[in-house]
C-alpha cells in the first residue's frame, strides 16, 4: 500500500524537521495519532471480533453494568449529589457509556437522573442515536472541574507514545527510529536526554541487567494523572488496562520489554513493519501510576486484577437475583462474566487500579480492605 506509506513518510519528516530521525515515543506517536497516517488519527481502528483487537467492552454490556454499580457506590458515598459526573477518556464510540447508562436506567433509577457522561477522546467516532445525557470533547482541560465525578479510562495509558530503551555496559541508551534513504526505517541506540535519564533514574530498579535488555518508559503518565487530578475535585479515578509493577515489568529477565503490535488479531512485536496500519501497546507500570497519582493529590484506594474486582462487584447483582428467585443469570451474562474473569482470558492480566480525591479509601466494594496496592510500593 503505497499511498499509506506515502501518507506516513511524509508525516515522519514533518514531524522530525530535519527529516532523518524520531525518537521511539515521536515514532509512536506518529504512527497512532497523524491526523493522515495513524491508526487512530486516520480513523483506522477497528475494535471487537472483526477487528483487530477484543476489549471488555467489546466482550458486551455486562462490564457497563458492573461499572455502573461502581457509579452509584461513588454517588452514594458523595451523598447523592443532584448531578454526578461520569467522565470517559478514550470512550471511541461510547459503547461503554450506552452500556453503562442503559444498565443505570435498568437498575438505579434514583441515580439514572443525576448522571451526566462525558466521553473525552481526540478521535471519537460519533453515532446519531446516542443518549442525550452523553456529550463529547477532544481534551481532558475542556471537561471543566466536576463536583462530584466517577472519572474513568479503560485501557487508555497503554496506548501513550512510550520510549524505548536499552541496556548496554556503558549504561542505558534511547532507541531512535531512522527513515532510509529507500524509504526503510531502522533502530539506532543514542545516548539519552538528561530528562529521560532522571526518569530512568527514578523509575527503573537498578539490577542485573544483560547486555541488549529492552524495555519501555512512558512519561507522559504524570502530565496526563495531573490533569485528571485537577478537573477531579471529589470522586474516583478508575483506571482499567494490563500492566506489571515496576519489580516485575523491568525484571531482568523480561528482556525485550512489554511492546506489541496488533492487527486482525494477529500480534508481534516489530513495530517498524506497517507503520500507522496497526496498533501499537506498551505495558502500563502500575508503580508509576500510584506515584504520580499520589504526588497529583489523589489517594490510591487499591488496585486489583479485573476478575477480582469484577466478581466483588457482581456478588450483590448475583445475590439480588437469587434472592428474586430468578434462575440465576441468562447464558449470555454468564459467558460474558466468564471472558472478563477468567484468569487465563482477560481476569488475571488486566489490573484495575482506583484513586480517590475528597472521600475515604476504605470499604469500596471492589477492592479488598488487604492494601494489595501498596504493597510493592518501597
Amino acid at each position: 500500500n503505497m499511498s499509506g506509506l506515502g501518507a506516513f513518510h511524509e508525516a515522519f519528516l514533518d514531524r522530525s524537521g530535519d527529516g532523518s530521525a524520531l525518537t521511539f515515543s515521536e515514532f509512536m506517536c506518529v504512527c497512532l495519532y497523524d491526523a493522515k497516517a495513524g491508526y487512530y488519527g486516520a480513523g483506522k481502528a477497528s475494535l471487537g471480533r472483526g477487528g483487530d483487537f477484543y476489549t471488555s467492552v467489546s466482550v458486551g454490556s455486562l462490564f457497563g453494568q458492573l461499572l455502573a454499580s461502581q457509579a452509584v457506590e461513588v454517588w452514594e458515598r458523595l451523598g447523592r449529589p443532584s448531578v454526578f459526573r461520569m467522565i470517559e477518556q478514550g470512550g471511541h464510540d461510547a459503547r461503554l457509556a450506552r452500556d453503562l447508562l442503559d444498565a443505570v436506567d435498568a437498575q438505579f433509577p434514583a441515580f439514572a437522573d443525576c448522571v451526566r457522561y462525558t466521553v473525552c477522546d481526540r478521535y471519537p467516532v460519533r453515532s446519531n442515536h446516542l443518549d442525550p445525557r452523553i456529550d463529547f470533547c477532544d481534551r481532558i482541560e475542556h471537561v471543566g472541574e466536576s463536583s462530584a465525578a466517577l472519572f474513568l479510562c479503560n485501557e487508555l495509558l497503554d496506548a501513550f507514545p512510550v520510549h524505548r530503551i536499552r541496556f548496554r555496559s556503558d549504561g542505558w541508551k534511547e532507541l531512535w527510529v531512522m527513515l532510509e534513504g529507500g524509504g526503510d526505517l531502522a533502530i539506532e541506540e543514542r545516548s539519552p536526554s538528561q530528562e529521560l535519564k532522571q526518569a530512568i533514574a527514578t523509575r527503573i530498579p537498578p539490577g542485573a541487567y544483560p547486555d541488549g535488555y529492552t524495555t519501555e518508559l512512558c512519561t507522559e503518565i504524570a502530565p496526563w494523572i495531573r490533569s485528571a487530578a485537577a478537573i477531579l475535585e471529589k470522586g474516583m479515578l478508575l483506571v482499567v488496562d494490563y500492566g506489571f509493577f515496576a519489580d516485575d515489568y523491568y525484571a531482568p529477565g523480561r528482556a525485550d520489554g512489554t511492546l506489541r503490535c496488533f492487527s486482525g488479531h494477529q500480534v508481534d512485536d516489530d513495530p517498524l513493519v506497517t507503520p500507522g496500519e496497526r496498533d501499537i501497546t506498551a505495558h502500563v507500570d502500575w508503580t508509576a501510576v500510584t506515584k504520580e497519582g499520589e504526588s497529583a493529590g489523589l489517594s490510591c484506594i487499591g488496585f486489583s486484577d479485573q476478575g477480582a474486582y469484577l466478581t466483588r462487584l457482581a456478588a450483590p447483582l448475583l445475590q439480588k437475583a437469587e434472592a428474586e428467585m430468578k434462575a440465576g443469570m441468562d447464558r449470555k451474562w454468564i459467558r460474558q462474566f466468564q471472558t472478563l474473569t477468567h484468569p487465563g482470558i482477560m481476569g488475571r492480566s488486566f489490573g484495575v487500579m482506583a484513586f480517590a480525591k475528597g472521600v475515604d479509601t476504605g470499604g469500596w466494594t471492589g477492592f479488598s480492605e488487604l492494601k494489595m496496592n501498596c504493597e510493592k510500593l518501597p
